[in-house]
């Protein structure tokens, strides 16, 4: 009879404790573990563009509004560029290293750029710089008034502007330039 009671109080003692753990670690709030592993398997970023939209620019030495494009090309191991620029620009098209693509489009994944907002909210003739990509089939477009934007901001529009830089144009334009709200030759 003394074997059976121990048994007892170890079984009740055990499922006390087991019940006591349970109740406390489901109330309990812990975080999403991050595991860089799980973040290698997020579909890819298949366009990354910028647009600077100068058109309500009202003055004599306006920047020319453009719109800048990367996109990978995977036959060729390149990404192609293209670049809108108006009537005394037209449309040009160049080709980058993938490196260079790959690159940019780590930089939006580490600057976690699929979560931002933008805010160019009640102003209709400012100046406005949008960034865009797409990932999934989704596009993600961000645009803030010249000026107002964030440093994460700043700082992708750099480094695509920096890209625009390294990019072999095809076409009748070999010195086209694309910088911070310059355009043209």
């Amino acid at each position: 009879m003394h074997r059976l009671a121990r048994n007892v109080l170890v079984f009740t003692l055990t499922a006390s404790i087991g019940w006591f753990l349970f109740a406390a670690l489901t109330r309990a709030r812990m975080p999403e573990p991050r595991i860089p592993a799980f973040h290698l398997f997020q579909p890819e970023i298949t366009e990354i563009s910028l647009e600077a939209d100068f058109s309500a620019c009202l003055f004599d030495h306006c920047p020319r509004s453009y719109k800048l494009v990367f996109a990978p090309n995977a036959p060729t191991g390149s990404a192609q560029a293209s670049l809108f620029g108006g009537k005394e620009i037209g449309v040009q098209g160049g080709m980058i290293q993938w490196d260079d693509f790959d690159k940019l489009a780590e930089l939006l994944d580490s600057e976690d750029f699929f979560a931002w907002t933008g805010d160019n909210t009640g102003c209709n003739d400012c100046l406005i710089t949008s960034v865009s990509a797409v990932r999934d089939g989704q596009r993600k477009t961000v645009s803030y008034i010249n000026g107002n934007a964030p440093l994460k901001f700043w700082t992708v529009q750099r480094a695509i502007e920096g890209t625009a830089t390294q990019v072999s144009w095809y076409g009748n334009k070999p010195g086209l330039q694309v910088g911070p709200g310059v355009v043209g030759q």
